[in-house]
């Protein structure tokens, strides 16, 4: 009798453990899921948590001092990303021809399913994603701007909640590198636009 039920403790627990183990699947499967049916387009607020909190780096270009520049005021009271986005301070004001100057909050995003969307390594416009491929809403797929030292072409959109806001989000190649960019409020000059 004692070893009767010696076998049922037994398998009553290896009964437990499989309800664990399938209920960790499960969870697994629906995560995956929801990722795949509600696919973002470019931006790294996707991760919100990440970012939403942080305080706001300020990114001067000395190249551009004497420049008129629209867009962000140059130091808004908002410090974090959060607040940022909840003002008005992003909203797009005024059209930008070549030459022009716009300080916006810049981001960065890697190809990765949660930040993109199911074929993270194909821009909106069809390219593939690389070195200098920028997002942004507020300009026409294929215009040229300089950020600091560096050319980027606007190949990506971002998320359409995204739309009339001076945002920018810049590829880079690895999760960690877009991460460690973090947000940043940069002054940005139009080079070319098609």
């Amino acid at each position: 009798m004692r070893e009767n039920q010696h076998k049922h403790t037994n398998a009553f627990f290896h009964e437990g453990k499989l309800l664990v183990w399938n209920v960790v699947q499960f969870g697994v499967l629906t995560v995956f899921l929801a990722v795949s049916i509600f696919p973002a387009r470019a931006l790294a607020f996707v991760n919100d948590v990440e970012l939403a909190h942080l305080n706001l780096v300020f990114v001067r270009d000395p190249t551009l001092e004497g420049r008129a520049i629209v867009g962000i005021e140059a130091w808004p009271k908002e410090r974090t990303v959060a607040r940022l986005l909840k003002s008005s301070s992003l909203t797009v004001r005024s059209s930008l021809a070549p030459g022009s100057v716009v300080r916006v909050l810049s981001t960065a995003y890697s190809s990765t399913v949660d930040q993109t969307d199911s074929s993270p390594y194909i821009t909106a416009s069809g390219r593939r994603v690389g070195h200098g491929v920028i997002a942004a809403n507020f300009l026409p797929f294929g215009a040229e701007v300089r950020i600091g030292q560096q050319i980027y072409t606007v190949w990506d959109r971002l998320n359409s909640r995204y739309d009339d806001k001076y945002i920018v989000d810049i590829w880079q190649p690895t999760r960690t590198g877009a991460l460690l960019y973090g947000a940043r409020i940069v002054e940005m000059e139009v080079i070319r636009l098609p």
